[in-house]
């Protein structure tokens, strides 16, 4: 609930009318949440499950968005807490709810194939996670949604990933941005467009009510390379860093190319509102602010 997409969601959803329950460690900053902090109902993960779903035991929906990457030298049962464990007990006390509807973000990494040390960890989790849930609602008749995102972007991300670091070197100015090549594809999604995506698949009374596993791809449905999103931003900031492409090699086993299949969501009636370089002018526009 505290991260970058759940806070998001969260406001999204209190817009929307509903309640929300929002899931967090004692210790985790809601500075994402201020704008929605006084309509949420907050539950600290430290107090137990079980008493949750036993206080709130008509939740309809839960929305898994929690994530530990390992970029921060997190230890692999940490990781494996966050991304498999915390969501599959959330998953078994919820279908206690007769007709409550889990939907779990998944990861566009999940297309690699072999050993991609870099997130090899987050990669395994997150498909353990989704194969599980997969597993668990064919078994106990239960809708499960897995929401496959790709390169999300926006306001209020985490510094340490790459296109708030970009964003955050080019408006310093940086004087040299050592990178890679540049060539790989990836579909950049503004956050926005990310939280309609979600509000389309919840919306949608035969999704929720299909008692069965949904797989939804969400992107813009247009891959762009890294190198264009980074010059489109140094264009867009008028920096005057100097861009050195070819600077660092690429990681081993390096994805190339992804792009998101939206047929799923166009039968939804949703459609992508920002292209990337539109998307890097709202995220622009709030870093200048």
């Amino acid at each position: 609930m505290t991260g970058f997409l759940g806070s998001y969601l969260a406001k999204a959803l209190v817009d929307n009318g509903h309640v929300i329950i929002g899931l967090k460690r004692c210790m985790s900053d809601t500075v994402r949440l201020t704008d929605t902090l006084k309509s949420l109902i907050l539950f600290d993960v430290e107090d137990g499950l079980e008493s949750l779903f036993e206080i709130h035991s008509d939740i309809e929906l839960v929305i898994h968005a929690a994530t530990s990457y390992g970029n921060q030298k997190e230890p692999l049962s940490e990781m494996f807490m966050t991304n498999v464990i915390l969501p599959l007990k959330i998953l078994e006390l919820s279908s206690c709810n007769k007709g409550c509807v889990f939907v779990n973000t998944g990861t566009y990494f999940s297309k690699i194939s072999g050993d991609y040390s870099y997130l090899s960890d987050y990669i395994f989790t997150k498909s353990v996670m989704q194969t599980l849930g997969e597993i668990f609602s064919i078994k106990n008749k239960t809708t499960f949604v897995n929401v496959q995102l790709e390169h999300m972007f926006g306001p209020k991300d985490g510094s340490q990933k790459f296109t708030s670091s970009v964003f955050q070197k080019l408006l310093s100015n940086t004087p040299l941005i050592e990178l890679t090549a540049g060539e790989q594809e990836r579909d950049f999604v503004y956050v926005d467009d990310v939280v309609e995506a979600y509000l389309s698949i919840i919306n949608s009374s035969e999704v929720m009510g299909s008692r069965e596993v949904r797989c939804f791809e969400v992107g813009s449905g247009q891959a762009h390379t890294i190198k264009d999103f980074v010059l489109a931003a140094q264009r867009a900031l008028g920096s005057e860093s100097e861009l050195s492409f070819g600077a660092l090699p690429y990681r081993e086993n390096e994805l190339m190319y992804s792009e998101a299949n939206l047929n799923s969501l166009h039968a939804l009636g949703w459609s992508c509102k920002y292209g990337m370089e539109a998307g890097i002018e709202k995220a622009i526009a709030y870093l200048r602010s």
